[in-house]
């Protein structure tokens, strides 16, 4: 309550509908992490103009393209559909990060003006992941080349920083918020 009417997804800006401060209270998916109920979200998060996301994503051509059923059969796509039953299964991810690290490359980014998932939570996650490995490259700049492709050029804006261990890179993007690629699309396209 004493962070007050603060867009959650990036906390360098406004909200996008108005005074969100009643909405606040009214979203809150998290209460239910602490109390262990199974929840189903079902509610529009505050802060977010999701109009365009909602019309491309209910058009017929799309969700023949993302392989999605029909809205005939299973609804509307919503930001936060309530048919969605969000159940913990394990108390942690961390076993599963672990199977994927010893067969492919793994690559966490992170908006470092997200406060839904803040970096620095990532990092100390990474840390714990990589249990005292040292990584190859640590907190290192990178910006957009010329070519469009992420690199380090110190002439250039830099637009994140970089921290690379034998198999899991963590990229941070300034600037942007929880949604890179809605923030920073250049930036974003670059990183990968």
């Amino acid at each position: 309550n004493q962070v007050g009417n603060v867009n959650i997804y990036d906390i360098y800006k406004g909200c996008y509908e108005g005074d969100a401060s009643n909405a606040f209270e009214a979203y809150s998916p998290l209460k239910s992490r602490f109390t262990g109920r199974t929840h189903n979200v079902g509610l529009d998060p505050p802060c977010i103009n999701n109009a365009a996301a909602s019309q491309y994503l209910n058009m017929e051509s799309t969700r023949a393209a993302i392989h999605a059923l029909p809205a005939s059969t299973i609804g509307p796509w919503e930001i936060c559909s309530d048919k969605v039953v969000y159940k913990k299964l394990y108390p942690s991810v961390l076993a599963a990060y672990e199977v994927l690290a010893a067969h492919y490359r793994i690559l966490i980014y992170s908006g470092d003006s997200d406060g839904a998932v803040p970096y620095v939570g990532t990092v100390e996650w990474i840390q714990q992941f990589e249990s005292g490995n040292t990584p190859t490259k640590d907190w290192v700049a990178w910006s957009v080349l010329s070519t469009g492709t992420a690199g380090y050029d110190p002439t250039l804006q830099v637009a994140g920083y970089a921290t690379v261990y034998d198999n899991l890179n963590f990229i941070t993007v300034k600037g942007a918020g929880h949604m890179v690629p809605q923030y920073k699309p250049r930036e974003g396209q670059a990183m990968f």
